[in-house]
């Protein structure tokens, strides 16, 4: 009966109203009467329900928030104990935080850009670069949706340090503590590190980003296949994949490095084409995104400006052929041909009167207008049309895109099987690249490429395919 709303607690906080319940805790929002401030009060109740684990956690949350000090995280108040005859409370004081949880509002369908999911990762990659760089690092080891706070001011907090580990010399500890689909496969066993807390963050963004619940992302043993979920801007998948390596070592190491990558993303952009003095394409690391201070290849004599651009990793190819207009021009452009149409239809028809004069020249104005717009969807495919092909172990996508409109397809497997190769053919002043079948049949993937366009993705797909096809 002691926790109550307008209960007076050690006689200073007034409960207000409870914030969440969950087995033997219960979280209430509170006014310090002290202060006049608003708090959070979390009680444990030590019965014989309570798991001494339980206990433990709690009891390293609340030393772990008194010794932390930052802005973006929930500051310490208070703890005490409360004895009663039938039961004992371990309570625990902060900050109380106006908000919601990014997990709460994802489940209610809210859905955010790219570029506010990447400024929730920066606010946490700060947050995590502090609590790395402490002695001993502190690892907080629970990163999902629902322990980051978007408060009204419109600020990110991460909250619920009672999975919160000091890393130990070995980067080794004691408890296996976290949440199914946010930890890295390391923790599992009880090993975390502060790429451990990079891997989860990665996980959460992936979940704010797709929508998709960790159970149902497509993977590969313990890799995820980002390459496979099409709403990702392949920029940021490249940063995401270099967050959700599964092997320890081949993961981002730091916050700050993280951080770093994801404010200057050419980093992460597929090195250049370069042209050698005998007018040969090479490209520098089997067209694999890499970062660039790690590059060996030099450029010699010129580079070769291209608007393609090529991803590749272990589990999957992308190549991404961008319309010569952005996407916000192409809508406007795409909208203004449209309606120029309609003005020259009308025109035609208030200029004729074909309201009133039957004449043999309507069948004639109507197919001159049918050709009019088939010359205008040439021109569309031309300046406004963009193609991207992903192609993974198990799939092969084929997309266009151009203004307002959006199309796609996926290869079933075996037509997938039947492909043999690239070819391009040449026009006066540019190339077609067509996707060639092992019966002679061909389908266009892209035009209007220069040569050494078409030589790098011809042998990006070759040499992808004979991947795919060596016996494992």
């Amino acid at each position: 009966m002691l926790f109550v709303a307008q209960s007076l607690i050690q006689n200073r906080y007034r409960l207000m109203h409870q914030l969440g319940r969950n087995g033997n805790r219960q979280t209430w929002l509170a006014k310090d009467e002290q202060t006049e401030k608003l708090v959070t009060l979390k009680a444990l109740s030590f019965d014989l329900e309570m798991q001494w684990q339980d206990l433990k956690l709690f009891e390293r949350e609340a030393a772990t928030l008194q010794s932390l000090k930052h802005s973006r995280i929930p500051q310490f108040v208070d703890s005490f104990w409360l004895e009663q005859q039938k039961e004992h409370q371990f309570c625990l004081v902060y900050s109380y935080i106006a908000g919601q949880s990014l997990g709460d509002l994802a489940g209610t369908g809210k859905r955010w850009s790219l570029r506010e999911i990447q400024d929730f990762a920066k606010a946490i990659l700060e947050i995590l670069d502090y609590l790395h760089q402490l002695s001993p690092p502190v690892i907080h080891r629970d990163i999902k949706p629902s322990n980051i706070i978007l408060g009204e001011d419109n600020h990110v907090y991460l909250i619920d340090f009672g999975a919160v580990q000091a890393q130990m010399g070995n980067g080794q500890t004691m408890t296996i503590v976290g949440t199914y689909g946010y930890m890295p496969p390391e923790q599992f066993y009880g090993q975390t590190t502060p790429a451990s807390d990079l891997y989860s963050l990665g996980a959460t963004l992936l979940t704010l980003t797709t929508g998709v619940d960790p159970s149902k992302w497509p993977r590969e043993g313990t890799r995820i296949l980002l390459q496979t979920l099409l709403q990702l801007d392949p920029t940021f998948r490249n940063w995401l994949e270099y967050l959700l390596e599964p092997e320890t070592g081949k993961r981002l190491s730091t916050a700050k490095e993280a951080l770093n990558l994801l404010l200057n993303p050419s980093i992460l952009s597929p090195q250049k084409v370069v042209k050698k003095a005998l007018g040969e394409t090479i490209d520098s690391n089997k067209l694999a995104p890499i970062l660039l201070s790690q590059a060996t290849t030099k450029e010699v004599e010129s580079t070769t400006v291209s608007r393609v651009r090529i991803f590749q990793d272990r589990e999957a190819l992308q190549i991404v052929i961008p319309s010569f207009l952005s996407s916000d021009l192409a809508g406007s452009a795409f909208l203004f041909l449209l309606l120029l149409v309609v003005a020259v239809t009308l025109y035609v028809e208030q200029a004729l009167n074909l309201s009133e004069i039957k004449s043999p020249l309507v069948p004639l104005i109507a197919l001159v207008l049918v050709v009019a717009v088939l010359v205008i969807m040439s021109i569309l495919s031309f300046v406004f049309i963009s193609r991207r092909f992903t192609s993974t172990k198990t799939r092969f996508i084929l997309e266009s895109s151009g203004g307002i409109w959006v199309g796609w397809r996926e290869v079933s497997s075996d037509e997938f099987e039947s492909l043999s190769k690239l070819e391009y053919t040449a026009g006066k002043l540019s190339h077609t690249l067509w996707i060639v079948k092992l019966n002679g049949s061909r389908e266009k993937l892209a035009d209007h490429l220069t040569l050494y366009e078409c030589q790098w993705v011809m042998e990006a797909f070759e040499t992808w395919i004979q991947g795919k096809r060596q016996p494992v």
